[in-house]
């Protein structure tokens, strides 16, 4: 799950590399022990709903590499920006 302290660690890359390992993480949980069992320190959450938790943290990794992406390639194609200064861009921003 996301805490706001780690919001600006690591690049998009990280975060979303990060994201999709604790969905496919959930997930096998869930598969292994039941979406409706819980963890025995969390029985207040189901595994339905610890998978959802981490869905919704991989939607908003998702959807800020989104924005990232769509307006820097509206530049380059466009000629606003080089690819050059794109590339840089990209690596500025951990991808």
């Amino acid at each position: 799950m996301s805490h706001p302290d780690y919001k600006n660690i690591g690049g998009l890359k990280d975060k979303l590399i990060e994201e999709t390992g604790e969905v496919f993480m959930a997930l096998g949980k869930a598969g292994r022990f039941g979406y409706f069992n819980y963890h025995p320190d969390r029985p207040e959450t189901n595994n339905i709903m610890e998978l959802y938790k981490e869905v919704d943290d991989l939607l908003a990794v998702c959807t800020d590499l989104h924005w990232f992406l769509y307006p820097l390639n509206r530049d380059v194609e466009s000629g606003k920006i080089t690819e050059e200064e794109a590339i840089q861009k990209l690596n500025e921003a951990g991808l």
